[in-house]
């Protein structure tokens, strides 16, 4: 259990870049943070050593990696194609009260925008598209899509506090059930592909900004 919560905390302190890129850290001074022994500490960052979120260098030490732009766009791929096609199935099916489960996180990211709390637009962002999965009966394909878009996480964490986009995201979510309840494949296909390359897009001017973060 302490294992588990050592490794999902030090996880999303590097998804938030709460710890940078290259930012050095130690094992006792994790211990020391986290008030636990250093075992849990080095077992988690073996973990994520092998996600590729830190790098372990003998007799350097382990340093937080460096956002790799390639296994972005791989993750990406991967996260377009099987949401693409869980949602096409959801669409044939979608009934009145899915899609009111829908609007209604839509209404809640709209409310977090306005109170201007972007952690909570981005837990929002995360339970709609879990939703739909789910709603489609592959409640595995979100799973798989979780541990592959870690890199695209990164990303979307750097961006989310430019507002505009934000609102952005809110419209283009607004997009997607609506094609969902038109049964529309092909508006399906290109509302999920418009939203979705989003990060990619950002990625040019976040490395700009970012420029020591990005590989």
């Amino acid at each position: 259990m302490i294992k588990k919560k050592v490794y999902y905390n030090l996880k999303n302190l590097i998804i938030k870049s709460e710890f940078e890129p290259n930012q050095k850290l130690s094992e006792i001074n994790l211990s020391k943070q986290f008030n636990v022994s250093r075992t849990p500490i080095r077992e988690s960052l073996i973990k994520l050593e092998q996600e590729g979120l830190v790098d372990i260098i003998p007799q350097k030490g382990t340093f937080v990696s460096k956002i790799n732009k390639e296994e972005v766009k791989e993750a990406q791929f991967i996260r377009e194609s099987l949401e693409i096609s869980t949602l096409k199935l959801l669409s044939s099916f979608i009934s009145d009260e899915q899609v009111m489960q829908l609007r209604e996180i839509i209404n809640q990211q709209i409310i977090s925008l306005r109170a201007k709390k972007i952690m909570d637009f981005f837990h929002l962002d995360e339970k709609f598209h879990r939703t739909m999965a789910n709603m489609a009966g592959y409640k595995m394909v979100w799973d798989v899509i979780k541990e592959t878009k870690v890199p695209i996480d990164r990303i979307r964490m750097l961006s989310l506090p430019i507002l505009t986009e934000v609102e952005l995201m809110i419209f283009q979510h607004r997009e997607i059930v609506t094609s969902l309840i038109d049964n529309n494949p092909k508006k399906i296909e290109e509302n999920v592909k418009t939203h979705l390359s989003e990060v990619i897009h950002s990625i040019d001017k976040l490395s700009k900004r970012y420029y020591d973060y990005f590989i």
